[in-house]
């Protein structure tokens, strides 16, 4: 037997720790169906949150799918100059949102209502 170090033990290990896994999950994959489902549920995009598009930010949206910096500010200044969108579709009216980018965002947006406070 080799003489290793603790730490070259312990690679060694996190290494075939993950080989382990990976064919596991092959395993997994081919044999069951089901399995096929839940991979598939969890590489959808819209595993993505809903963002509001009345509050939320610049990050926000541009952590969106086709959402870039332009069109993030073009979002931001629409909610400015002609107040809050009633309803996502009220989206295409931003430069830069054509009817094809809008059918394939808007399963990312939503419109949620205001609440008046209590005072």
């Amino acid at each position: 037997m080799l003489p290793l170090t603790k730490q070259e033990r312990l690679v060694i290990i996190f290494i075939s720790s993950v080989l382990l896994m990976g064919s596991l999950l092959q395993y997994l994959y081919r044999r069951f169906s089901s399995f096929h489902n839940f991979l598939d549920f969890i590489n959808q995009e819209e595993f993505h949150p809903r963002v509001d598009i009345n509050r939320a930010s610049l990050e926000e949206l541009m952590s969106l799918p086709l959402i870039g910096e332009k069109t993030a500010l073009a979002i931001i200044e629409y909610r400015r100059v002609h107040g809050f969108f009633k309803d996502v579709e009220d989206v295409r009216w931003v430069k830069g949102i054509g009817p094809h980018k809008l059918k394939k965002i808007k399963k990312y947006l939503v419109v949620r209502p205001f609440q008046k406070s209590k005072t």
